[in-house]
């Protein structure tokens, strides 16, 4: 039952990875996709671009991180 159960929990991990791993892509690749207040500015500089959008990413609950992949990545059956 161990492993079985071990497998469950570790296929959970993997997809919250996933949908974590979008997230971040979808945000670096378009500012746009995020919330105004989150939004760095253009002129900021890379590093300062990738601790904005983990930022937001780190607030989110598991429910809205999950909504924003389905929205970001409409018919993904990655995300959840």
């Amino acid at each position: 039952m161990k492993d079985r159960e071990h497998a469950s929990v570790a296929d959970v991990m993997h997809r919250a990875e996933g949908v974590v791993e979008r997230l971040f892509t979808a945000y670096r690749a378009d500012r746009s996709a995020m919330p105004d207040a989150w939004r760095p500015p253009p002129s900021a500089s890379e590093v300062t671009r990738a601790r904005a959008i983990a930022d937001f990413i780190a607030g989110m609950t598991d429910r809205y991180a999950i909504a924003e992949a389905r929205r970001l990545y409409p018919g993904d059956p990655g995300v959840g």
